[in-house]
């Protein structure tokens, strides 16, 4: 039996941890190749993940009057 994680565990951990594999192991091909993959597959979930966070969530307006101000604060 192999050690290598599958692809869905080294997405929930990325997930639950922010925390990744250096190898990406758990992708197939050479290095380079899983490297990208992950980096895409990983930005992806982790858009998705803060998107459905984010949903139905507001914030109040800034006041448009006094920029410089807000800016300096």
């Amino acid at each position: 039996m192999s050690n290598v994680p599958s692809i869905a565990d080294e997405v929930e951990r990325y997930i639950r941890t922010g925390e990744t594999d250096p190898h990406h192991a758990a992708w197939p091909g050479e290095f380079m190749e899983r490297a990208h993959r992950a980096h895409e597959e990983l930005r992806g979930v982790l858009v998705r993940e803060v998107r459905r966070r984010a949903e139905g969530l507001a914030h109040e307006s800034l006041p448009h009057d006094d920029v410089v101000a807000i800016t300096r604060c």
